[in-house]
C-alpha cells in the first residue's frame, strides 16, 4: 500500500482512548510534510505532537573504547501550536512559551489555575478542550 494516500488514521487505545494522526502539511520545514502529527487538540487552534526516533550509534573506536558498544533509538517529541491564521508555531509545553507563541490564547489561559500548573501533554490538552472549544 501506498501511504502518500493515507492522510490520517485513528488508533484505538485499550484503555478506551482514541489517539488520532494526520500528516503534518502545515509544517515550516518541507521535509516534514509527509510526517504525520498526533492531534492532542483541535479547535481555534490545534495543539500538535510529532514524534520523532533519533538514533544514537555505537561508539566502538579503538580496542579500548570507553563509548557506547551498542546501537540506542531515543524517542523524541516536539511540540506546535497552529494559530487560527494557519500559521504553525513550534512551543514548549509550558505556560511562559504559550504566552510568547500565542498572546491571544495567553489571555484566556492566564484566567486559569490549572494552566499555571499544566505539565503534560495530556493536561494541555484537556486545558484546551475546555477553554478553546471547536
Amino acid at each position: 500500500m501506498d501511504d502518500r494516500l493515507v492522510t490520517s488514521f485513528d488508533l484505538e487505545e485499550p484503555t478506551g482512548g482514541r489517539r488520532v494522526f494526520r500528516r503534518f502539511e502545515e509544517a515550516p520545514m518541507a521535509t516534514q510534510r509527509n510526517d504525520y502529527v498526533e492531534v492532542l487538540h483541535e479547535g481555534r487552534y490545534s495543539l500538535l505532537k510529532r514524534h520523532i526516533k533519533v538514533l544514537h550509534k555505537a561508539n566502538l573506536s579503538g580496542a579500548y573504547s570507553n563509548g557506547k558498544r551498542y546501537d540506542e533509538v531515543e524517542d523524541k517529541s516536539t511540540y506546535y501550536l497552529r494559530r487560527n491564521n494557519a500559521a504553525v508555531m513550534l512551543v514548549k509545553l509550558n505556560y511562559k512559551s504559550l504566552q510568547q507563541v500565542a498572546p491571544e490564547l495567553f489571555a484566556v489561559l492566564k484566567q486559569s489555575a490549572a494552566a499555571k500548573t499544566a505539565k503534560t501533554d495530556a493536561e494541555w490538552a484537556a486545558l484546551l478542550d475546555e477553554l478553546d472549544p471547536k
